[in-house]
């Protein structure tokens, strides 16, 4: 991930994932928020499942984002969520299939 600021002080993250340190993948160019890699002990709290590869949160003036990953056996799938202080939490819904031809190795 990687964030800059305006100059109001904004973030805007670009949220990438990578798969066994040679493949990376654009999540999102332009999350407005500043992100942060949830440690496994933090899954549950946000409501990533167990089996997770990796997760991140991010949040910037009352909203924010989480995403996680998770390997099914032939595809990477990125699962995200919006995030509101004033509603109600959403469920995360499929963002995107990543084809994987490579082993993937925790």
């Amino acid at each position: 991930m990687t964030t800059t600021h305006d100059g109001n002080y904004t973030p805007t993250t670009t949220v990438s994932l990578r798969v066994n340190n040679n493949m990376e993948f654009v999540i999102e160019p332009k999350a407005r928020a500043a992100f942060h890699v949830l440690h496994p002990k933090d899954f549950e709290t946000s409501g990533v499942p167990k089996r997770a590869l990796t997760a991140c949160s991010g949040w910037y003036a009352g909203g924010g984002e989480e995403y996680y990953a998770v390997f099914d056996g032939k595809a990477v799938l990125v699962y995200h969520r919006s995030l509101d202080e004033l509603q109600k939490i959403e469920r995360y819904k499929l963002l995107r299939r990543l084809p994987i031809t490579v082993r993937i190795v925790r």
